[in-house]
């Protein structure tokens, strides 16, 4: 089952528990479907493995197999989506159509995604035009090789500053995430589409129990589980904090007699210098507050003594009218 969580007006999360092959079987399923109702769409997954699974069934799916290609790692054919992997100012990159005067053509980036517009079998290169702008580009030599995959599905460390969708085009996004995932990763995928954002939960580690045999093929398949199993891996991930802790950190949150004595005087000596700085930092909090106070006292008695002036000169007034 779906479990379906609204977090603003714009933007829908989706959780769904099951395996890496149940997810990533719907996610191209689904994928597919939004291409063919003219969405930008893409696949974020949490390793390289995954993602190239992905990638090859969709280079089949949407080219032509007797199309020329240009053999890396991954064939590449016209048609198919690609993503850059490292910025490179040096390539020439054209502007597309259609183009206001005094637009800024952008460079190759990391993150860009492209789709294949040629290939040249002759001189191993092609030209691509990127999906968020229309500007063109030659991808040739250590580039192609080196910097350019298939781009239907990427990881979401190479996913960081990427856009899914546009004003005119509805973006949409699945991410496919174990569920020892981090909580970065997770707002990372969640976060890529301007529209749509899915989140499909696989555990890492299988229990047979939610798996069976299938006699006729023998081969393993993951049922697909409850919403109460994908909220619980859910929280699993949202609770995996990976901010990164330093040696400093972790040895002041351990007890001194356990360090060595020249870490545990270093310690000792920045203690110190903490307490120093917050003893010092309080006594011109309190002189800042005395200042005010007094200032305030000040203007007050100020005004007092303006408004008897006044008044006396008021009643001076009324006397010798009369």
């Amino acid at each position: 089952m779906n479990v379906w969580l609204l977090t603003s007006p714009q933007l829908h999360t989706r959780k769904v528990a099951g395996s890496i092959p149940a997810g990533t079987t719907e996610t191209t399923t689904a994928y597919i479907k939004a291409r063919d109702e003219g969405k930008d769409a893409a696949i974020l997954c949490d390793t390289w493995e995954v993602a190239d699974d992905i990638n090859q069934r969709l280079h089949y799916r949407f080219t032509d197999p007797d199309a020329p290609s240009v053999a890396r790692d991954q064939k590449v054919r016209a048609g198919d989506i690609i993503v850059s992997r490292h910025n490179d100012a040096g390539l020439t990159v054209a502007p597309g159509a259609p183009r206001r005067e005094g637009d800024r053509i952008d460079q190759v980036r990391n993150g860009n995604r492209w789709r294949v517009i040629g290939v040249d079998t002759r001189q191993v290169r092609i030209a691509a035009e990127r999906l968020t702008d229309q500007a063109r580009v030659i991808f040739e030599s250590d580039y192609l090789r080196e910097h350019v995959a298939l781009g239907y599905a990427t990881t979401l460390h190479s996913a960081q500053g990427m856009t899914i969708g546009k004003s005119t085009t509805p973006g949409v996004c699945w991410t496919v995430l174990s569920d020892r995932a981090s909580r970065a990763m997770a707002y990372v995928g969640m976060t890529r589409a301007r529209d749509e954002n899915h989140l499909a939960i696989y555990p890492a580690v299988t229990n047979e129990a939610h798996q069976h045999h299938e006699a006729d093929t023998g081969i393993h398949q993951m049922h697909r589980g409850t919403k109460y199993a994908a909220a619980q891996h859910f929280r699993m991930i949202v609770a995996n904090d990976d901010r990164v802790r330093t040696m400093h950190t972790v040895a002041a949150r351990t007890d001194r007699k356990l360090l060595p004595a020249a870490v545990a005087a270093s310690l000792d000596r920045n203690d110190q210098r903490c307490a120093a700085r917050a003893q010092a930092w309080r006594q011109h909090e309190a002189q800042t507050h005395a200042r005010e106070t007094a200032y305030q006292r000040i203007t007050a008695t100020s005004h007092q003594r303006r408004d008897r002036e006044r008044n006396r000169r008021a009643h001076c007034g009324y006397g010798l009218e009369l």
